[in-house]
């Protein structure tokens, strides 16, 4: 499915500190991220709405990308495909501190989770994405 890229409205994005500060030393001291973005891509669906994967890609042409500014290393990119820029108009990207690894990581929050819960786009066709 070709996606009318145009058509869809470029995704706001807030970082918290917690994310902001992990990814800045991610980019100082991790230098396989050099020319990577951060992807965030829609994985799958449940009843509950979309499940994501968030990792560190080289960026594809018809990508959104949201720059993160850093402070103290070069900005990184936020990488959306279109797919997934339509479902994630608006969000927040987090970093989850835990003590076990499985419990560690990014996640991301949005209005717009709640709409997209169960079988959505059957009655609504403003909530499928614009084809070309």
């Amino acid at each position: 499915m070709v996606l009318d890229k145009d058509k869809i409205i470029t995704p706001q994005l807030t970082v918290s500190t917690l994310a902001r500060e992990q990814l800045n030393l991610m980019v100082i001291h991790d230098s396989t991220l050099h020319e990577k973005v951060m992807r965030i891509e829609i994985s799958g669906k449940d009843c509950d709405g979309f499940t994501f994967e968030i990792g560190f890609t080289k960026p594809l042409v018809d990508d959104f990308l949201l720059e993160i500014p850093l402070e103290e290393a070069r900005p990184i990119f936020v990488a959306l495909g279109p797919f997934t820029a339509f479902y994630l108009p608006e969000f927040t990207l987090d970093y989850q501190q835990g003590h076990l690894p499985e419990e560690e990581g990014f996640t991301i929050q949005s209005p717009a989770f709640k709409q997209y819960q169960g079988k959505f786009w059957r009655n609504a066709a403003e909530l499928v994405p614009p084809k070309k």
